[in-house]
């Protein structure tokens, strides 16, 4: 099982530029929007970022096209930003 906290500390030190939004707000912000993410949306997080695997090593890790994993992560980014942002 992933840990909401290192998922929030993943998306807090991460230089990658499709999380800036996330990466800008602060971490209790954050914490309630990652709790609320499905196994498969944590996990994916954690690869891409944490584990800073491309989107290709996870697809493979995961059976999945490079495409649908691209697709994937938008949708998880996007789902953040707007939890995020609606409370802003």
């Amino acid at each position: 099982m992933l840990r909401v906290d290192h998922l929030v500390e993943v998306a807090a030190d991460t230089g990658l530029r499709s999380s800036r939004e996330i990466q800008r707000l602060d971490l209790d912000a954050r914490k309630p929007h990652l709790a609320k993410l499905d196994e498969r949306q944590r996990t994916l997080i954690e690869l891409r970022f944490g584990a800073q695997m491309t989107q290709s090593e996870i697809g493979k890790d995961m059976g999945l096209s490079q495409m649908h994993i691209s697709r994937l992560l938008a949708r998880v980014l996007a789902t953040l930003r707007e939890g995020v942002f609606a409370e802003a």
